[in-house]
């Protein structure tokens, strides 16, 4: 057997590496879990995540029209702002990832359509930055609305845009704290 150079930085493995590599927070991390269980809150959160489908799926601005661009655009911008809301509005990590787990589970099996939407769309990291970079987030939003749907100086593009965002961002959080979560 050769002896590769690229080999000498190799570090040989204890008898039991997987154990050695464990990180001492998993027993914290899932003490949390089971006490968020036991509390209900996890529940609570599936709870959320499932009703907050409906909600946008009830919207005059979710429509399909596959003549009309700005219809995918407008869906894209109300899942956009429930996630975003999710995200925001609730502090623990867990329960908010139970929702926004729930909330897409719900879509997959409501709206396949929907689902492959979302998870293709690359307009979301646009919505992304907006938020991280301005102080106005809605106003932010709708400036990436307008652009999105290749109305960049549009003042009604940018309205509507900030328009569906508050809506949303505003119907998800109150949901939030009345499941107080």
């Amino acid at each position: 057997m050769a002896f590769d150079e690229t080999d000498r930085d190799m570090k040989i493995a204890g008898s039991r590496p997987s154990l050695d590599m464990k990180p001492k927070e998993d027993s914290v991390t899932a003490d949390i879990l089971f006490a968020e269980k036991e509390s209900g809150m996890l529940l609570k959160a599936q709870r959320l995540g499932r009703q907050l489908l409906p909600m946008m799926l009830d919207s005059a601005d979710f429509a399909y029209d596959d003549g009309n661009a700005d219809a995918y655009n407008k869906r894209i911008l109300l899942c956009f702002s429930v996630i975003s809301s999710i995200e925001d509005g609730i502090a623990d990590e867990n329960v908010g990832n139970v929702v926004l787990n729930s909330f897409l589970d719900a879509i997959k099996s409501e709206d396949e359509r929907l689902y492959n939407d979302i998870c293709s769309a690359g307009e979301l990291s646009f919505y992304y930055l907006a938020l991280k970079r301005s102080e106005e987030k809605a106003q932010a939003i709708g400036s990436v609305f307008a652009m999105i749907c290749g109305k960049e100086d549009n003042q009604e593009y940018i309205s509507r845009g900030a328009e569906i965002y508050n809506t949303f961002s505003s119907d998800t959080m109150e949901r939030i704290k009345s499941m107080q979560l």
